[in-house]
C-alpha cells in the first residue's frame, strides 16, 4: 500500500460560464521517502493539486488516500491529514504573524496538543535544520531578512514533523546559494527521517537533481509521470508544453551532436563532470 494515493481527482473553480476545470481526473501514488517534483506552465493546476493533498481544497470528485484511508471521508481523518501533510506555500514569509520567531515556529506543534518540552525540542531542531540562528528565536519575525523569514516559515511546518512535506516554489526569490542549500537540506531531511517530499518547481535543474519522480501538469491533467530520465528524454513533448530540459542536458546533447562520445541523458552537473573526465581519460589512453 502506497503512503499517498490520489485517484481520479477533479476540482472546479466557479460555476456555469465561469466554470474552470482546474484538475481533471488526476491519479498518482507515492511511497514513503520518495521525492516528487511537479512541473508545468502557469495555470496548469500545480498549486490547486497540492492544496487538495492536505485537505485545504476539497475536490469535486476523486480521493486522496493516506495509508489507504480517504482523508475526505471524515472530519477526524481530515484533521489528522493536515498534521501529516505539511504545506509550505509560495512566499511563505507572508504568512508569519506571531510576535516572536519561536512562537511562529511553535504554532503548529501547539495545535497538535504537545507539551512545552516537546514543543521546545521541535522548535530548536527545526530552526537548526533550516539554518536559523538561535538568537533570532526571540525576535519579531518582521525584523528578519527575507531569507530568514523563509527559513522561519519552513521551520514552522517542519516542527510538526509531517510524513509528507509539500513546498510550492520553495526557491522562488532566493539567491542561488540559498536555493542550493535549501535543496540540499531537503535531501538530508528525506535521508534522515524518510520524509516524502513534493515540490512544485519551475527549475528544471533542481527538478533533475532532487527528484525520484516527476509529474508534468497540463490543463489540469497529469500529462506525464515518470523518472527524471524518462521525462527529460521527451524534449520535443516538453517543448510543446512550453517546458524545457536542464541546461546541462542541453549542453551534453550539443556535444554529442558535434561528435563527442558522451551520453546525452545527463541530468546534473555532477553527472556531466564524471562523464567528461571519463571522456578525457579515454582520449589520453588512445
Amino acid at each position: 500500500m502506497s503512503l499517498l494515493e490520489v485517484k481520479n481527482l477533479t476540482f472546479e473553480y466557479g460555476t456555469g460560464k465561469f466554470r474552470n476545470l482546474a484538475l481533471n481526473d488526476v491519479s498518482f501514488s507515492l511511497e514513503k521517502g520518495e521525492i516528487l517534483s511537479i512541473i508545468g506552465h502557469t495555470g496548469s493546476g500545480k498549486s490547486t493539486l497540492v492544496q487538495t493533498l492536505n485537505g485545504l481544497l476539497k475536490p469535486k470528485s476523486g480521493t486522496v488516500c493516506l495509508d489507504g484511508e480517504n482523508i475526505f471521508s471524515s472530519t477526524e481523518l481530515l484533521k489528522k491529514a493536515r498534521f501529516r501533510v505539511g504545506l509550505v506555500f509560495q512566499y511563505p514569509e507572508y504568512q508569519l504573524f506571531e510576535e516572536s520567531v519561536f512562537k511562529d515556529i511553535s504554532f503548529g506543534p501547539k495545535n497538535m496538543g504537545l507539551d512545552n518540552e516537546e514543543i521546545g525540542r521541535r522548535v530548536f531542531e527545526a530552526s537548526s535544520f533550516v539554518g536559523l540562528r538561535s538568537e533570532l528565536l526571540g525576535k519579531s519575525p518582521f525584523e528578519l531578512s527575507g531569507g530568514e523569514k523563509r527559513r522561519t516559515a519552513i521551520a514552522g511546518i517542519l516542527a510538526m514533523e509531517p510524513e509528507i512535506l509539500i513546498l510550492d516554489e520553495p526557491t522562488a526569490g532566493l539567491d542561488p546559494g540559498s536555493g542550493r542549500n535549501l535543496i540540499e537540506n531537503l535531501i538530508k531531511l528525506r535521508d534522515k527521517n524518510g520524509t516524502t517530499i513534493i515540490i512544485v518547481s519551475h527549475s528544471m535543474e533542481n527538478t533533475a537533481k532532487i527528484s525520484d519522480k516527476i509529474m508534468v501538469m497540463n490543463a489540469g491533467k497529469c500529462e506525464m509521470f515518470g523518472t527524471p530520465k524518462e521525462i527529460f528524454s521527451q524534449e520535443e513533448r516538453l517543448s510543446e508544453l512550453s517546458l524545457g530540459i536542464p541546461q546541462i542536458t542541453r549542453i551534453m546533447k550539443s556535444l554529442k551532436q558535434r561528435g563527442c562520445a558522451v551520453r546525452d541523458d545527463i541530468l546534473t552537473v555532477n553527472e556531466a563532470f564524471v562523464e567528461l573526465i571519463s571522456l578525457l581519460s579515454r582520449r589520453e589512453n588512445l
